[in-house]
């Protein structure tokens, strides 16, 4: 068995997750078929996991490796939210100790991961 672990590829997943206005939804992706061959190319020799898709991806995987997973957890979840394609990076930003999101005239307390327009 081979973890095949790819960043955002260029499938329907987005536009069927309903994610078109995340940053991720509305980023580059990399191309399916390069992700599947290099899943294969590591599935055959028997490799446990390999890092798949584009240069930027790949490097992005090594990089999380080394990352304690709360700051990789946070940097998906910002990428994800809902309305983050419009308001990257400077609203909605969630100060990584605290509960507190900027927000457009000051700041917002106690809705960590919300929304804010």
């Amino acid at each position: 068995m081979t973890a095949l672990m790819s960043g955002p590829t260029d499938t329907g997943f987005f536009r069927r997750a309903d994610m078109g206005d995340t940053k991720v939804g509305q980023g580059d992706k990399d191309d399916s078929a390069q992700v599947a061959q290099q899943g294969l190319d590591a599935l055959f020799p028997g490799k446990d996991k390999v890092f798949a898709g584009s240069l930027k991806t790949r490097a992005q995987g090594m990089a999380d490796k080394i990352l304690p997973d709360s700051l990789e957890a946070e940097g998906h979840r910002r990428m994800a939210e809902p309305g983050s394609a419009d308001q990257w990076p400077p609203l909605g930003q969630v100060h990584p100790r605290s509960a507190v999101v900027t927000v457009q005239g000051g700041i917002r307390p106690g809705h960590r991961g919300s929304r804010i327009t």
